[in-house]
């Protein structure tokens, strides 16, 4: 089993990654004749660690969508081509963050705030912040009163 296959069992086409160019094209032909616009957003997660998404795809995915005037929440031609292994898998945004936020727990107020930073920064800020024990209690390593001991 994957770490990615809550994601993967959303995706609404697969097939070999060896064809992916044949079936991004067909992919992106039926959105836009669906929406009247299609964009891809590739991602490759094979070898990526289980919080890729959470801390790199889910908030650059953010900033991109935002540079399209898209949101996180209303992006409906937007689909990600998602390779793991020998396989593309297709996946709407919007069912990216829904799985997303369910995977993650995260209540809608908190999440629609946390998408809103993304969309600003293209970055994880949670993931940014020091932790107690990355950082001695909340100061950088190497600080103290201000004076230098012998």
């Amino acid at each position: 089993m994957s770490t990615f296959d809550h994601f993967t069992a959303r995706a609404f086409r697969q097939g070999p990654a060896s064809e992916a160019n044949e079936l991004i094209e067909e992919v992106r032909c039926a959105t836009q004749a669906k929406f009247g616009a299609a964009v891809n957003y590739e991602v490759v997660l094979t070898g990526r660690p289980a919080d890729y998404v959470r801390q790199v795809v889910g908030p650059r995915l953010a900033f991109f969508l935002r540079a399209k005037r898209y949101q996180v929440r209303s992006c409906a031609p937007v689909f990600l081509s998602m390779f793991l292994g020998d396989r593309i898998y297709f996946v709407t945004a919007e069912d990216f963050y829904r799985e997303l936020q369910a995977s993650q727990g995260i209540a809608d107020e908190a999440f629609a705030a946390l998408t809103r930073s993304w969309e600003a920064s293209g970055r994880d800020v949670a993931a940014l912040l020091p932790t107690a024990s990355r950082s001695g209690g909340g100061k950088p390593p190497g600080t103290g009163s201000g004076t230098k001991s012998s």
